[in-house]
Formats: C-alpha cells, sequence, structure tokens
C-alpha cells in the first residue's frame, strides 16, 4: 500500500473543501502590499486649521482630531503605528489616548485609518466618522459616535481593499453629506463641499508607485 505522507493528506483534504489556500503560502500577487494616496486633506474651503484641530495623511495611516489634545493625540496615534506597523487603528488609538491622559476631554474627536498588507481598519469617536468608497459606492462607514469614550469602545471597523478604493475621515460625520460623498471626490474640488476638516486618500499598489514616472525601475542586482 502507497504510504501517504501526513501533510500531503492534509492539503489533499484541503482542496476536496475549497480550503487549499490555508495550507499553502499564497501567491506574490495575493501579497503585495497596498498605500494610501494623499487625494486632499485640509478644512473646508481652504480656512485655516484652528488651534484644536490636526490631521496627517501618510502613506499607511490617515487621521483627524478636533477638540482638546488633538495635536497631541494624532502625535502619539502616528508614533504608535511607527512602531508596531501592523497594528491596528484601534489598538493605536486606545494607546495614544491613554498615554495623553489628561490632555483630552469628552468633546475630543478623531477618527484614524491604518492600512496594513490589503486591509484598512477604521476607528472613530466623539462625534468623527469615517467611510470606505468602493467604485463610487459606500462600502463601509462608522456611524457618528458622539459622546463615546474610548473606554467604552470607540467605534471600528476593518475592510479588505482593492486598488482604487477611497477612504475619508472626518473630524464631524454629521457634517459630510454621504450621498454626495463620491461625486464630490471624482470632481477633485472636495473642499468646496466640506464643512469639517477632512482626510481623503485612495488605496494604490506600493508597486505602481514603485513604477511611477521618475521612480527607478531598475533592477536589484
Amino acid at each position: 500500500m502507497l504510504h501517504v505522507p501526513r501533510v500531503a493528506a492534509i492539503r489533499r483534504c484541503g482542496l476536496l473543501h475549497g480550503s487549499a489556500r490555508a495550507y499553502s503560502m499564497p501567491s506574490r500577487v495575493d501579497t503585495r502590499a497596498f498605500i494610501f494616496q494623499p487625494l486632499f486633506g485640509g478644512s473646508p474651503l481652504g480656512e485655516p486649521l484652528k488651534d484644536e484641530i490636526s490631521f496627517w495623511a501618510g502613506a499607511a495611516s490617515i487621521g483627524v482630531s478636533a477638540g482638546p489634545g488633538a495635536e497631541r493625540l494624532c502625535k502619539q496615534v502616528q508614533r504608535v503605528h511607527a512602531l508596531s506597523p501592523m497594528v491596528s487603528a484601534e489598538s493605536a488609538f486606545r494607546t495614544a489616548w491613554h498615554r495623553v491622559g489628561g490632555m483630552l476631554s469628552q468633546d475630543t474627536a478623531a477618527a484614524v485609518a491604518i492600512i496594513a498588507e490589503q486591509t484598512v481598519s477604521v476607528v472613530a469617536r466623539g462625534g468623527a466618522s469615517a467611510w470606505v468608497l468602493r467604485n463610487k459606492s459606500i462600502l463601509a462607514f462608522t456611524e457618528v459616535a458622539e459622546h463615546c469614550t474610548v473606554d467604552g469602545a470607540p467605534v471600528a471597523f476593518s475592510r479588505a481593499l482593492r486598488p482604487c478604493d477611497v477612504v475619508v475621515v472626518a473630524a464631524n460625520g454629521a457634517e459630510i453629506l454621504e450621498d454626495v460623498l463620491a461625486a464630490v471626490i471624482d470632481s477633485g474640488k472636495f473642499e468646496n463641499h466640506v464643512k469639517c476638516p477632512v482626510v481623503c486618500v485612495r488605496c494604490i499598489s506600493a508597486e505602481a508607485l514603485e513604477m511611477a514616472p521618475g521612480a527607478s525601475a531598475a533592477p536589484h542586482p
């Protein structure tokens, strides 16, 4: 009788049940990393940011905050993420919130999105909100989380992304009209249609950025 190694038997079982990917290494296409490409970040109508408003837009994380301690909170979230790039937005936010501590208040609003490989994680609290859009339709969003404390579980979710998906975070979700959100992004004049600080980014392949005009396309020796 032919002896079938245990590992081979497990893999064959996976094939029969349509789950072979659980027992094999993913292809290079499956593991390509996505990054954020900034589309817009700032205040409505080009108004200068107030002292209690802060935002950032990076290749792997974005965020916006309004209220007491907003700038310190944004810096702390970025610091936590820099030390642990695979951490979720909710985890980074909770850690940053507790580090900043007494500088924040129940009126401090914030929304953060972090991308890791091909997944975006989002967290929002205190009236801030976030959206993920695909093909001009809202794929996922956070409900406006007014009067939510960090210990009371801020609103959070995660979604698998595709190239060209758009992620938006806003300091005041109630001031964003969702029915025109996609159209506004396509118009290229986002700042003319929003009434609160907003950051908007598009998901692209890191490989696409490396191969963009001006980037080095020479193979590694």
